[in-house]
């Protein structure tokens, strides 16, 4: 007799099922041996795995963030819309935010570098384009090439751009605004 746990899946109780069918019909052809028995076992758990790395695959991804909770300078925390923040700056373990609210830019941190506040964000939408900064798309104005290149922000902002990462920031930039 099988008992069933409330924590089972459809797959386990399924799985259960097969080696137990596996194991009757083992019993009545002829006698079940050890080895038998864990060739089978491991048979069903190969299934098993497959079946659960193609549910995986096929499942829905969580939908991007539309806010994020940050803290001002004066440690009181502040949820803000994923869409108005222009750039990020990291210095060492803190990531300052600027976002745009009412025709000006903010300064909002994270206590974290900035590859974990890039986690936090959307990827079709922010691009690294430095060791310590990065920036929202939507937010670029112009690219400046001097001597250094640089990303022109709306409300005058300059990201500056690394040369090791200009051809990809140049090529995130162009694919969307080609959308």
């Amino acid at each position: 007799m099988l008992f069933f746990y409330p924590g089972f899946t459809i797959a386990c109780i399924n799985w259960a099922q097969q080696c137990v069918k596996a194991f009757i019909t083992c019993a009545l052809l002829k006698k079940p041996t050890y080895s038998a028995l864990q060739k089978q076992l491991a048979k069903y758990k190969k299934q098993l795995r497959e079946q659960r790395r193609k549910e995986k695959a096929t499942a829905p991804r969580p939908a991007e963030p539309a806010t994020i909770e940050l803290k001002d300078v004066h440690h009181l925390r502040r949820t803000v819309a994923v869409d108005s923040i222009s750039h990020l700056h990291a210095d060492g373990n803190t990531t300052n935010v600027y976002v745009a609210i009412k025709n000006r830019l903010l300064a909002y941190y994270i206590s974290c570098n900035l590859r974990h506040a890039l986690q936090k964000l959307p990827k079709q939408k922010f691009i690294r384009s430095h060791f310590s900064f990065a920036a929202n798309v939507s937010f670029i104005k112009t690219v400046l090439r001097e001597k250094n290149t640089k990303l022109q922000m709306l409300y005058d902002a300059e990201v500056p751009v690394a040369k090791r990462r200009k051809s990809r920031v140049m090529r995130f930039i162009k694919k969307f605004f080609r959308k």
